[in-house]
């Protein structure tokens, strides 16, 4: 026969969740109407949303390590809505277009530009790539020794001819926020190029080059822009339509969404993507979204546009 514990658990357990549910519901909706994220803090307190932490690229001199702010939501990579435009959710909007992120990379083309391979700092293709390697003059040393020695003039004449470099349609980038800020972009040649240029640095021979340069220069008053306009933190992108969705939907705030440059984060098998929240900073309530976000330990978007401002600044001359 069942104690008298036993029936009362079995009765009333159900009733005490329901009027659970009910409490938390009313506490929230108190809440969001004094203009406090509840359910949002409800989430965060129990894991169901959790900052995740930007992983950067690794430290070499391929092209894969620079972020690609030249290419951040354009028609080359945005494949899902229109590119230079912010996914709003808000009655009434389906999208913003942001100039100032179209304008944020200045590009600037000039054929027949000009160089000596030892200007080259970075390279873009190569069956190597993978490697992590941080300096274009080590690169053959590891990869192609044989190509090096001996170092002659004769040598690196040979090492110029290889087919692969395709002298006559050379193509460089130069990033400016990168430190290593010319890459070549080549579709072959990386091992007879940097073989080449290790030589040249060597026997102090000059290796003149002529090709496109693309210049692609930071507008530091679109990031200034952005960051008046907006408060702007990174979630992991699953969140994006769960959990804070709903958070959101609940207290009534506006928000956007959008994805980060090419190369900005890089995260593992065991960490996920994650998406830019855009909230408006002239939107109470989306301010206060941005307190929580702030002090709970996600990722500051403005902040890494500020550090992009800091790099053009040191890297530009």
């Amino acid at each position: 026969m069942e104690n008298r514990s036993e029936i009362d658990k079995k009765n009333y357990r159900p009733r005490n969740s329901v009027w659970r549910k009910i409490g938390h519901y009313l506490w929230a909706d108190l809440n969001h109407k004094l203009g406090r994220p509840a359910l949002l803090c409800r989430f965060l307190a129990e894991d169901k949303l959790k900052p995740q932490p930007l992983i950067t690229a690794p430290d070499t001199f391929w092209t894969r390590s620079v972020v690609n702010w030249h290419q951040w939501m354009d028609s080359r990579t945005f494949s899902l809505g229109k590119a230079f435009h912010l996914n709003y959710r808000r009655p009434g909007y389906d999208d913003i277009y942001k100039v100032e992120i179209e304008n944020l990379i200045i590009e600037e083309v000039i054929d027949g530009y000009q160089l000596d391979i030892k200007d080259v700092q970075g390279i873009s293709a190569s069956k190597s790539k993978q490697q992590d390697i941080t300096d274009i003059d080590i690169f053959p040393l590891i990869c192609c020794r044989d190509f090096v020695d001996p170092i002659t003039a004769e040598h690196l004449s040979k090492n110029m001819d290889h087919g692969e470099i395709r002298l006559e349609e050379m193509h460089f980038i130069d990033f400016s926020w990168s430190p290593r800020r010319i890459h070549w972009i080549n579709a072959g040649g990386s091992h007879h190029f940097a073989s080449a240029r290790h030589q040249a640095v060597r026997l102090s021979i000059p290796v003149p080059l002529t090709g496109r340069l693309t210049k692609l220069i930071v507008n530091l008053e679109c990031i200034h822009k952005l960051n008046l306009q907006w408060h702007m933190y990174l979630i992991p992108r699953d969140a994006v339509f769960g959990y804070f969705r709903t958070a959101m939907e609940a207290f009534e705030c506006p928000f956007g969404h959008s994805g980060l440059p090419i190369h900005l984060h890089c995260p593992d098998e065991s960490q996920k993507e994650l998406s830019i929240i855009w909230l408006p900073r002239d939107v109470p309530k989306a301010a206060a979204v941005a307190n929580i976000l702030n002090g709970s330990g996600f990722p500051n978007f403005g902040k890494v546009l500020v550090e992009l401002a800091e790099s053009y600044e040191t890297f530009k001359s």
